[in-house]
């Protein structure tokens, strides 16, 4: 008997039309039709690139129709929480990338706000150096 509970689906959207969709998290990847369209398209839940795109699609959903779907829009964070706390290895790539990121801010911010050293300059009159000839 395969019961799915509500941890074992998830809603993604179709790639073409855009309509909701339930498919289930645990079959590994998956080949889904969409009813309205008939569009067929690979959805991995273990692969970031599945997820992100999935989340970018929702996201651009949301903002397109942000009057009505203002309320949903922190679903979609707890949708990539739940993502990220499935698998290590979507962690170490996630953790990767956050590191990645804070270094390159770090090292942005470090190379602008280094303090500037004075540049030697000579003053206007210098005075000349006094050599001994011996004659």
């Amino acid at each position: 008997m395969n019961y799915y509970g509500p941890y074992n689906k998830t809603i993604i959207l179709c790639t073409r039309c855009r309509k909701k969709l339930r498919v289930p998290t645990d079959r590994g990847k998956i080949i889904v039709n969409c009813p309205m369209c008939a569009h067929r398209f690979a959805y991995n839940p273990n692969s970031i690139l599945h997820t992100l795109k999935q989340v970018l699609l929702m996201l651009l959903d949301a903002v397109i129709q942000l009057p009505s779907k203002i309320k949903k829009l922190p679903w979609y964070f707890q949708r990539f929480r739940f993502w990220f706390m499935r698998d290590r290895r979507n962690k170490l790539i996630v953790a990767f990338a956050v590191i990645m990121l804070v270094l390159m801010i770090v090292s942005f911010i470090a190379s602008k706000n280094k303090a500037k050293k004075p540049q030697y300059y000579e003053p206007d009159f210098v005075e000349p150096k006094y050599v001994h000839y011996q004659l």
